[in-house]
């Protein structure tokens, strides 16, 4: 999710608001949300909309993803697709 308009490069997250949704939830689902890559994440499983302060400081230019996973091994059935999934970043 790369950030839409000029954001300056002097600009630093406040706060991130999110919002992510699949048609159906696996048992042994995770969901993270992530900064740049997936070296700097969130556990944002419990919730799956709601707010986070975990980024505050972070150039806010940088991409945000969401990171979706399952333990085991097959396939998912029923098959699982993604919905509605929403980033704001409030920023300074």
């Amino acid at each position: 999710l790369k950030p839409v308009g000029t954001i300056p490069s002097t600009a630093k997250i406040n706060t991130v608001h999110y919002t992510w949704s699949l048609s159906s939830k696996p048992v042994g689902l995770s969901v993270f949300l992530c900064y740049k890559d997936t070296t700097y994440c969130s556990n944002v499983m419990k919730a799956q909309s709601g707010s986070t302060t975990v980024f505050s400081g972070k150039a806010a230019s940088q991409p945000l993803m969401f990171v979706f996973s399952v333990s085991g091994s097959g396939s998912l059935r029923p098959v699982v697709y993604g919905k509605t999934d929403q980033v704001i970043v409030n920023y300074q």
